[in-house]
């Protein structure tokens, strides 16, 4: 996801959180009586609410929310859902004689069936290439049983990392590593 769509996504959100806040507040301060909510209220026109349907521009209002709000709800859509993915970039080694393409996410796959087979409380390593933020991300997510020996996995996180990084050698390309522990059996 990129910055500008998650400070967007964020937005969204604080606005109808805030929006949601304030409609349970405001009915709260109705249901208990408080003063400034019943002056607020009986300042409310209903009547004139009720008419406004009646108005010639009030259809065109609607049909205008409707077809912004269409809008603005499947650009929100494909740009969340977009895949970011990436899989093979191009080596520095590459020349004008020839271009050695790397396939960054067999590469990614590799690292995980290596830590999966060095750590017996390991139970799966998952593996996702893909753009956060504009920047190339390798993310594994390392699902282990309780009781791993985190001192045990972080050498071998390291050693691989530092695979990874000889087998790509000057690509451009962060790392991050997750670890899910299951919870202990009572």
């Amino acid at each position: 996801m990129s910055r500008g769509l998650a400070t967007v996504d964020r937005i969204i959100v604080l606005l109808v959180g805030l929006l949601a806040l304030a409609g349970g507040a405001w009915f709260l301060a109705l249901h208990y009586n408080c003063p400034p909510a019943q002056e607020w209220n009986q300042k409310i026109d209903s009547a004139a609410i009720g008419r406004v349907p009646e108005n010639n521009w009030y259809l065109y209002l609607l049909i205008g929310i409707v077809v912004l709000s269409a809008i603005i709800g499947l650009w929100l859509i494909i740009a969340n859902i977009r895949p970011r993915g990436f899989s093979r970039v191009k080596s520095s080694a590459s020349t004008s004689e020839g271009t050695i393409g790397l396939n960054i996410s067999k590469i990614a796959e590799a690292i995980s069936r290596t830590v999966e087979h060095k750590i017996s409380r390991v139970e799966s390593v998952n593996e996702k290439v893909a753009f956060d933020r504009n920047r190339p991300t390798v993310r594994w997510t390392i699902n282990a049983q309780p009781g791993i020996r985190i001192d045990e996995l972080a050498a071998v996180l390291e050693q691989s990392e530092q695979d990874f990084r000889e087998a790509i050698r000057d690509i451009d390309v962060d790392t991050t590593y997750r670890l899910h522990v299951q919870p202990v059996e009572r």
